[in-house]
């Protein structure tokens, strides 16, 4: 039991991390509404969301096409990967 709780605990980890990769480098889209716009003119492939998103969002995008990866992380400590001062549930992934 203790070594699945570590795997999950790494692979949340693994998300945030890769978020604040991307940020970083700029290639990132924050929030529902942009990332939607992205996805619906074909520049998006990829979405990092936070525990709890807007689920009719997740299912957009999902029937988009795009790669949904579930970080298992809050909005707000997605937000803090961002290096933002607010929540963020949906990050969208430019050029991947």
């Amino acid at each position: 039991m203790v070594d699945a709780v570590k795997s999950v605990e790494v692979k949340v980890k693994s998300g945030a991390s890769q978020v604040r990769a991307l940020a970083e480098k700029g290639n990132v889209i924050l929030g529902a509404d942009e990332t939607l716009k992205e996805v619906r003119a074909g520049r998006l492939k990829k979405v990092f969301i936070s525990s709890t998103p807007p689920k009719d969002v997740v299912s957009l995008l999902e029937r988009h096409g795009v790669e949904v990866v579930q970080t298992g992380v809050s909005s707000a400590d997605l937000g803090v990967a961002c290096k933002k001062p607010f929540g963020v549930a949906i990050v969208g992934v430019r050029g991947e």
